[in-house]
Order: C-alpha cells, then sequence, then structure tokens
C-alpha cells in the first residue's frame, strides 16, 4: 500500500512539472497576450490621436498668424481718404429730363388720389 501510495504521488508530481518544451513558469520569450496586443493597440491609437491633436493646433496657430499678417498687411496700405464729395453730375446728352412744374403737378396728383381713398 505504501509503494502504491508513493507510486501515486510521484506520478502526481511529474505530472505537475511542466513538459519539457514548455519554459519553467509557462513564460516563452516573445509570446505576446491578447491583453497585451488589445493594450499596445490601444497605446499606438492614443499617441496617433495625440500627433493628430498637435499637428491640427499647429496648423490653427499657423492659419491665425497668417491672417494677423494679412490683416496687418491690409491696414498699413489703406489709407483714409478725406477728398470733398464728387460735385453734381451735368445730365448726359439723350437722357430724358421733366420741367420741375411737371414733376410738382404729377405729385399733387399722386396725393390728390392717396388723400380720396375709398
Amino acid at each position: 500500500m505504501r509503494a502504491a501510495l508513493l507510486l501515486i504521488l510521484a506520478g502526481l508530481a511529474a505530472s505537475a512539472a511542466p513538459a519539457a518544451a514548455q519554459a519553467p513558469g509557462g513564460y516563452i520569450p516573445g509570446y505576446v497576450t491578447e491583453g497585451e496586443a488589445a493594450a499596445a493597440e490601444a497605446a499606438a491609437r492614443q499617441r496617433q490621436v495625440d500627433l493628430e491633436n498637435r499637428l491640427n493646433a499647429l496648423e490653427a496657430a499657423r492659419r491665425a498668424d497668417e491672417a494677423v499678417r494679412t490683416l496687418r498687411e491690409q491696414s498699413a496700405r489703406s489709407t483714409l481718404s478725406f477728398a470733398p464729395p464728387p460735385g453734381p453730375r451735368a445730365v448726359p446728352e439723350g437722357l430724358a429730363t421733366i420741367p420741375d412744374e411737371r414733376l410738382a403737378r404729377s405729385n399733387q396728383r399722386v396725393r390728390e388720389a392717396a388723400a380720396n381713398r375709398r
């Protein structure tokens, strides 16, 4: 009985030991677990997002600097003119003119028609 018990314990001890092809502790060099791979992918995505954010911020700053430079150039070139307004223009030839008396009579008729609402 003692021999059988020792034989069973020896068999259990042998089966609990790692196989010859396995590294001790179950670790295989170069092997990446699924969780480690997912974590590495997430870190890579985060780095990519950070880089894109930096690039967008730099692009926005460049556009803002360019807009400021353009406004400064425009304000340096523009000068206010205090020239007197142009005088009355003469009526060009060939255009119809209406005498003042005729305009006054037409205006009077319009006012009378507006006053006589039905």
